[in-house]
């Protein structure tokens, strides 16, 4: 973790939920499946995309209405930090193929195989990677020093420092 595909999506979803007749976001999938149930994450699905407060009590019968509900709806849906293919199966499989073409269904995942095991094309993944070099002393300097570069004597400090964080923005 650590790259900032959380903050990303979250920035993405503000900018372009408003495009989209509905819009869900799903945060903490992987955390909140495991603390309030998978049929409770797919009520809130539906609850967002549709306005209907429906009372689901399994996963099957969330699949089920899932796929009916949501027919022809043109939505932007994200399942962030998603981490095994029973969330995708109760969260993604019923949408999938019912929604409008012109929706878009952005999972985040720390596990790539997650996705292909989900059948999620290959062409559709994409891998977030860390900063360069450059823009992790840019990141760095931009908020420890006054003058956006290390002062004299605390190059090494920094290089070292920026090999540690390996380009991850957080801990920059």
């Amino acid at each position: 973790g650590g790259v900032g595909k959380t903050t990303l999506v979250q920035e993405l979803f503000n900018r372009k939920s408003s495009n989209y007749h509905r819009s869900c976001f799903l945060s903490d999938v992987r955390e909140n499946a495991g603390k309030i149930s998978l049929h409770s994450l797919q009520k809130k699905l539906l609850n967002s995309l549709t306005q209907l407060d429906e009372q689901i009590e399994n996963v099957s019968e969330g699949i089920e209405l899932l796929k009916t509900q949501l027919s022809s709806c043109q939505a932007l849906v994200i399942l962030d930090d998603v981490d095994n293919v029973n969330q995708l199966n109760a969260l993604l499989r019923p949408i999938r193929s019912v929604l409008h073409p012109h929706s878009l269904i952005l999972i985040i995942s720390r596990d790539k195989d997650v996705l292909t095991r989900s059948r999620v094309e290959e062409s559709s993944i994409y891998r977030l990677t860390g900063l360069n070099t450059h823009q992790s002393q840019e990141l760095f300097c931009l908020h420890a020093f006054p003058q956006g570069h290390p002062l004299p004597g605390f190059e090494e400090l920094v290089e070292n420092y920026l090999k540690a964080c390996d380009g991850l923005p957080l801990s920059l």
